[in-house]
């Protein structure tokens, strides 16, 4: 039995010829809707910066690269930073400054209201220089109330994202600030004063936090370690304390509440490499108020995420909110529990290969007894705090821990904290200024309705 294929009709023929001509043209009309330079020719109000962006070499950056998102300072902004702390930078320096406002990854405000925690630390294109040092060249992104704001880990400024200027999802992203970002290290005019309690409240996500230091009268205390050796301050986000519950900090004593906000700082400044390597119970601000140890250790999972032992809970580092030497401050997504005021956590049997149901209790654990043992530098709180006691019956009990791991959340998606993607190694404003997607004069569109016309000879 002998097949027999039809030949293809005319119609389909000319199709398909059609298509093989337009294929060529299809990409590069692609890559012009891809090209920083031309999404920014439509927004005029954004044009010194699209200028600038040109000029250093940056823009064909952009243009080599895929899942990218641009932060767009308005004309209004870049003109106050010309004249102001970008005045007599080398090109080296613009060049850097530029390129801290390129995210290597897709993101647009529906995204950004939807962050883990309503906060992420986001890798940049400075970052990927090699110019930047340490955590220079990460960008800090908090959002709160549906406002996203964005800064440096060691610059005491904020900048509003705005609304989207352009966007082609998991492409490119065009999102106005209302600011120049300017990252760590950077010359020029050095930054104002460190105000603790201002660079907490400017991220927006840790108002429950602020009001409670203020409040207790703690945030004068935390200033007051604003120069070397310095300190570091864990800050639980609003949603740590919703979890936490008003009810259990209403329980607490005035001299309860005072040690548990003191207990978020530890009396030196530690940048992230430092924290993650400290060995031993490290002293918080209230160690040796009232005969409690208050200590913390400090140790690093396999993921590389760093975990605070309270005591009473074991929490994971969420991200860095500010560090400049003398002052870190690390997010955290739950409040620190101190054994002392809140009791041990309850220690499991070791991990086995066949599971053995748990012991059945009628009376509760009582909470581990508060350390005896005062070896720690005294408070430098003038108010003596008493001893706390475990909180009264009824207080749900700490979260149990294995030991083995202490907990840690899954490995960051990119909505977290974000990698850099696939590109030069280093980069430099002697790079090539000329964009690398080049516009073909021909367009696919042109022939779609003879494409369409045989489409419907084939129906």
């Amino acid at each position: 039995m002998q097949l027999h294929l039809a030949a293809p009709s005319l119609p389909l023929i000319v199709l398909l010829s059609l298509l093989v001509v337009a294929a060529p043209c299809i990409p590069s009309t692609l890559a012009a809707f891809q090209n920083v330079t031309t999404l920014l020719d439509n927004h005029p109000d954004y044009s010194l910066f699209n200028g600038l962006l040109s000029q250093y070499g940056v823009a064909a950056q952009i243009n080599s690269r895929t899942t990218i998102t641009v932060l767009s300072p308005h004309n209004r902004a870049v003109n106050a930073f010309l004249a102001g702390r970008g005045a007599g930078l080398d090109r080296q320096s613009l060049f850097n400054i530029l390129s801290f406002h390129v995210l290597l990854d897709y993101e647009d405000p529906e995204k950004l209201r939807t962050l883990a925690g309503g906060f992420a630390t986001i890798t940049t294109l400075y970052q990927t220089t090699g110019l930047a040092e340490g955590e220079d060249g990460f960008l800090n992104v908090t959002v709160f109330e549906g406002v996203a704001k964005a800064h440096s880990p060691g610059n005491n400024s904020f900048a509003t994202i705005g609304s989207s200027l352009e966007k082609f999802p998991f492409n490119i992203s065009l999102l106005a600030v209302d600011q120049v970002l300017i990252p760590s290290g950077i010359g020029g005019p050095a930054s104002p004063p460190v105000n603790l309690s201002q660079i907490i409240s400017q991220a927006g996500n840790f108002s429950q936090f602020v009001s409670l230091l203020v409040s207790t009268g703690v945030d004068k205390v935390l200033q007051s370690h604003d120069s070397p050796p310095g300190i570091t301050i864990f800050a639980p986000t609003n949603a740590a304390f919703d979890r936490m519950g008003s009810s259990a900090l209403s329980r607490l004593t005035s001299a309860q509440l005072v040690a548990l906000m003191e207990f978020h700082a530890l009396v030196s400044f530690y940048p992230t490499e430092e924290l993650a390597t400290a060995s031993g119970p490290q002293s918080t601000l209230t160690s040796g108020s009232g005969g409690g140890a208050y200590t913390i250790t400090l140790s690093q999972n396999k993921a590389g995420i760093i975990i605070i032992n309270a005591g009473g809970n074991n929490v994971p580092i969420a991200g860095t909110l500010y560090s400049n030497n003398p002052v870190a401050v690390f997010v955290i997504d739950s409040v620190l529990l101190p054994k002392e005021i809140f009791g041990a956590a309850a220690v499991p049997s070791p991990l086995s290969s066949e599971p053995s149901p748990a012991p059945v209790s009628t009376m509760p654990a009582p909470a581990t007894s508060p350390a005896t043992n005062v070896g720690a530098s005294p408070s430098p709180i003038s108010t003596k705090v008493p001893s706390p006691s475990p909180l009264v019956p009824g207080t749900p009990p700490p979260v149990s821990t294995p030991l083995a791991s202490p907990p840690a959340p899954p490995t960051p998606a990119p909505s977290t904290i974000f990698s850099p993607a696939e590109g030069p190694s280093a980069l430099s404003p002697e790079s090539p200024t000329s964009s690398s997607h080049l516009i073909v004069p021909c367009s696919p569109f042109a022939i779609l309705p003879f494409i369409a016309f045989f489409l419907s000879k084939l129906m």
